[in-house]
C-alpha cells in the first residue's frame, strides 16, 4: 500500500540524514501542539 511505502520511506530518509527519530511513548509527555490556538 502506498501509505506503507510512505511510511517506510520517510524512515530511511530520516536514517539517510542522520537524523534522530522520535519514537512515541503514550502516557510520557504531552504534545507540542495544541488543538485550540
Amino acid at each position: 500500500r502506498l501509505s506503507d511505502f510512505l511510511f517506510v520511506a520517510g524512515r530511511w530518509v530520516t536514517e539517510t540524514l542522520g537524523e534522530k527519530e522520535t519514537l512515541w511513548q503514550p502516557g510520557k509527555s504531552k504534545p507540542d501542539w495544541n488543538w485550540n490556538n
